[in-house]
């Protein structure tokens, strides 16, 4: 059941920004960041999203908010950094991402940074 849970979470998610998973403090971090193919959006729509979301993670202040829009599919949305913490020597982040036109399942997320400065998934 736990698994299904998280594979719901991740196609949820799937919109964000490709993130890989990285061991061992990162050993329970998960990539739910896939193709366009899995979550309806194209890979420009993909690339636009992901770029604004890592620039809100990267401020790394609660608050932090970057909008995003995509003129060729007029899909558009933003993402919130809520609320900022450590993990396992990590500096995480809760995001919130939202659309704000065009169809798209809004969540929030916990994410941490890991060496290769690219933010993961935590559970």
């Amino acid at each position: 059941m736990r698994q299904i849970a998280r594979g719901l979470l991740a196609a949820a998610v799937a919109a964000a920004t490709g993130f890989v998973v990285a061991p061992p403090a990162s050993a329970q971090l998960v990539s739910p960041f896939g193709r366009e193919a899995t979550t309806g959006m194209s890979r420009e729509d993909l690339t636009i999203m992901r770029k604004a979301m890592r620039d809100a993670l990267d401020e790394y202040t609660v608050g932090a908010t970057r909008s995003w829009s995509s003129p060729k599919s007029g899909k558009a949305g933003k993402a919130t950094v809520t609320k900022i913490f450590e993990q396992g020597g990590m500096k995480c982040a809760q995001l919130a991402h939202e659309f704000t036109q065009g169809t798209g399942n809004n969540y929030t997320a916990p994410l941490c940074k890991v060496k290769d400065g690219s933010w993961k998934l935590a559970f």
